[in-house]
């Protein structure tokens, strides 16, 4: 209630009652949700430049691309700089991390779970994680955002794909 309030209610009241809505989330550990409210809070005050900030840090401490993305959206359209240096997402074991390749190598689950020794449904398994983790849904998502984070990471310049080219392969076929 604190935090509707917050937003639409008495705006000498506006920055009390929405820091005392989003505190709750910041001691219950609820990051994702801590995140949205901190981006719609900004939307309702002048000054935004705090809650953006804290925003993207919290985005980046979960290691969620889809979040930062709307942070840095909703802080370039309001002319909102976000802190130069980003902290990287927490990277991925060293499991995800091969198949992540592997599928960007455009192996199927089968394949996967022969070259790990491991059953498809392990396979299958990581990947529902990952793509929650990268806000996809599909292996081409999965690919795509993989290499998009890559790309922020390295301040916008491309990095190489590890292995073969999966769109190379696909032609080849």
């Amino acid at each position: 209630m604190d935090f509707a309030e917050g937003l639409f209610g008495d705006e000498a009241e506006r920055r009390t009652l929405l820091d005392r809505s989003m505190q709750s989330a910041r001691e219950h550990g609820q990051h994702a949700k801590l995140c949205w409210m901190l981006l719609a809070a900004g939307t309702a005050v002048p000054d935004p430049t705090d809650l953006w900030v804290e925003a993207h840090t919290v985005a980046s401490e979960i290691g969620s691309p889809v979040l930062r993305s709307h942070v840095r959206r909703l802080a370039d359209e309001h002319g909102v700089r976000l802190p130069l240096g980003r902290s990287r997402e927490p990277g991925l074991s060293e499991v995800q991390t091969r198949i992540v390749e592997m599928v960007e190598q455009g192996m199927t689950n089968r394949q996967i779970a022969r070259d790990l020794q491991v059953s498809e449904k392990t396979v299958e398994n990581h990947l529902t994680r990952l793509f929650v983790r990268f806000g996809c849904r599909t292996r081409y998502g999965l690919a795509t955002a993989r290499i998009g984070t890559r790309r922020d990471e390295d301040d916008g310049r491309p990095s190489p794909l590890r292995g073969e080219d999966p769109l190379a392969r696909a032609a080849s076929l």
